[in-house]
Formats: C-alpha cells, sequence, structure tokens
C-alpha cells in the first residue's frame, strides 16, 4: 500500500514561511547586537596587586579626603525601577563612580554600567557615545566604579541592559 503526500494547504504554507522569516530575523537581531557590542569601549576594572611595603605605607597613612565633584539622582526608564544617587568623587588621583548604599534596580540578565555623553533622561533613554564601566556589581547597595580621566565629557551614568538593548534608568552628573 502506498501512501500518498497530501500538498500543504495554502495557509500552512505561508505560516511556515512566516515562521523561517521571523527565525531568520531573531538570529540577525542577536548577532547583530552581540556584533554591535565588541565596539563600546570598557575601563578596565582589575584591581592592580601592590606590593607590601606599599600596603604598609598606605595603612599608617591617614584615610585620602574625598570631594564630591557631580551628583545626580536615578530615575527610572522604559518600565524598570531604579532608585538611589550616583556620585563622582575624587579620591586622591582617582575618580570613581559612587553608587549611594540605598541605591536598587530592577534585575535583569547582563546589565552594565555605563556613562553616556548626553543626557540619557531627557532624550527618553537614548545613549550616545557610551563608555561602559563593566557590569554592575550588585542590584542593591553601595558600589564603586573607576573612571576614565575624561570623565567630565559625560552628562549621565546609566544602567544598560545589553541583552535586550534597554536602558533601566540613568542619573544626570
Amino acid at each position: 500500500m502506498k501512501t500518498v503526500k497530501k500538498p500543504l494547504s495554502k495557509a500552512k504554507l505561508i505560516r511556515r514561511i512566516a515562521l523561517g522569516v521571523l527565525l531568520v530575523a531573531v538570529a540577525g537581531f542577536v548577532a547583530y547586537n552581540l556584533y554591535a557590542s565588541r565596539d563600546i569601549m570598557t575601563v578596565d576594572q582589575t584591581p592592580v596587586a601592590a606590593d607590601p611595603t606599599t600596603q604598609q605605607l598606605a595603612q599608617s597613612e591617614e584615610p585620602e579626603e574625598q570631594t564630591v565633584v557631580r551628583t545626580g539622582t536615578f530615575e527610572s526608564l522604559n518600565g524598570y525601577t531604579v532608585n538611589g544617587t550616583a556620585e563622582i568623587i575624587t579620591r586622591g588621583e582617582d575618580r570613581r563612580l559612587v553608587l549611594s548604599d540605598d541605591f536598587s534596580s530592577s534585575i535583569g540578565p547582563d546589565v552594565l554600567v555605563y556613562l553616556a555623553k548626553n543626557n540619557v533622561i531627557e532624550d527618553g533613554g537614548v545613549v550616545e557615545d557610551p563608555v561602559s564601566l563593566g557590569l554592575i556589581k550588585s542590584f542593591t547597595g553601595g558600589q564603586e566604579y573607576i573612571l576614565p580621566a575624561n570623565v567630565d565629557e559625560y552628562a549621565s551614568v546609566v544602567l544598560w541592559c545589553r541583552a535586550f538593548s534597554v536602558s533601566f534608568g540613568a542619573a544626570s552628573v
């Protein structure tokens, strides 16, 4: 007995083609975002090991004074929640970004801390010329990030979810 294969109906054929096009579009979107994210400059957060004599000198000296250069309050964007403040401080020769102890953010995958040259809040979450400070260390509580030398060129601190290409929140500093 021979089995005869019935041809697909027009509706099923259209659905299969649409599904194929959708899968190709999603794969292209993911590939593009992986490719595009490699162009974003990242500041090296690797701690430098100090020799024992430097550590002893540092312990005997008084703690360095820190000065708040700029500060801003986080505002939530795109349906996500971000609270707390961001401060740019100087401590000795270092410039750092300090997120306040009451800082909190919605949780998401692959969330990075960026500096942006534009006012991200006024621009509705659009991030221009970002520099990455690295992955967020924690979604709650105080934390510090080392800043690049050209920090004065940047106007906003942004929490950016690279996986979904969306800003969670920003603070104008």
